[in-house]
């Protein structure tokens, strides 16, 4: 009886040492897991560096010129210097910020602000976005592929604005239309033409 009652002692002691050591395990590797976690909590995050209030006003200015009068990227920072008094390095700065922006679509905002206000033909937006406004051949040819215009009704309004505010002929309306000045398509000009003598 004895003998049995030291086994079954024995047996328990043994079973208890090893649950024991498992459970130091466990709470050891838990302990290493947890520091871990609590380093990669504790690294500090990488912060870019603060703007100056001159910098952040360059990138606001430059910002809406782009979103009022749709500015090409080449004339934003000449722009910024010489009408708005920054600093090359601060407009340098402002315009490498603009990275979100598609340009293509600004072009086509400045090709639909041509065709609203000046009733300008087809054929001479992307010379005037290149030219003078600043823009790259690709973002004019964009903008004028994806114009949704009646050139039609364009050539009409241009030369009611003839008729109206220069009191010219319908000859001379067609002549001027047709010329290298303005650019329409005969079929633009002839459109425009019977529909000034309905």
């Amino acid at each position: 009886m004895k003998k049995i009652f030291s086994f079954v002692a024995v047996f328990v002691l043994i079973f208890s040492l090893t649950g024991c050591g498992d459970n130091n395990q466990q709470n050891s590797s838990n302990s290493q897991s947890q520091t871990k976690q609590e380093q990669k909590v504790q690294e500090p995050k990488k912060e870019e560096p603060a703007m100056s209030v001159e910098q952040r006003n360059a990138v606001n200015r430059a910002a809406s010129y782009v979103q009022t009068t749709f500015m090409a990227k080449s004339k934003i920072a000449n722009q910024l210097v010489q009408f708005d008094k920054f600093s090359p390095e601060d407009a340098e700065f402002a315009v490498n910020q603009l990275n979100n922006i598609d340009w293509n679509k600004v072009a086509l905002k400045k090709a639909e602000s041509y065709v609203q206000t000046t009733n300008m033909a087809k054929s001479k937006i992307a010379n005037q976005l290149i030219q003078f406004e600043g823009f790259a051949p690709e973002e004019a040819e964009y903008a004028v592929a994806n114009l949704k215009v009646d050139f039609n009704e364009v050539a009409y309004k241009k030369a009611l604005s003839y008729q109206q505010g220069q009191n010219m002929s319908i000859e001379g309306i067609r002549q001027q239309m047709l010329g290298q000045f303005e650019g329409f398509t005969p079929e633009e000009v002839e459109y425009a033409i019977s529909k000034l003598q309905k």
